[in-house]
């Protein structure tokens, strides 16, 4: 399960910066928007542990993510290592993941 407080901030690879004579010049790093996730799960001993061998068979590898606050799928690839937290008999775990 996917907690509310998961989030999915999207990323416009702007620059912006003064030159000496006060003028705004941006540059734009990439073409299209990105997103990278934040995602807040909830997780049995057995999920936390499918979790984490996930984790370590596909560390590097761009994989599918289904977002369900708009209903997209998107490729990604994990931008850190999940952390768990131990919640009485259930596992908290936030998994960082970076749009391809």
């Amino acid at each position: 399960m996917i907690l509310e407080e998961s989030e999915a901030p999207r990323e416009a690879g702007i620059e912006a910066a003064r030159a000496t004579n006060g003028l705004l010049k941006v540059r734009r790093l990439y073409s299209a928007d990105k997103t990278d996730f934040v995602v807040v799960h909830m997780l049995t001993r057995a999920e936390r542990d499918d979790l984490m061998t996930f984790y370590n068979a596909n560390v590097t590898t761009e994989f599918t993510f289904y977002w369900p606050g708009d209903g997209v799928t998107y490729t990604v690839r994990f931008s850190a290592a999940p952390q768990v937290w131990r919640k009485g008999n259930y596992y908290r775990a936030t998994v960082r993941l970076a749009q391809v």
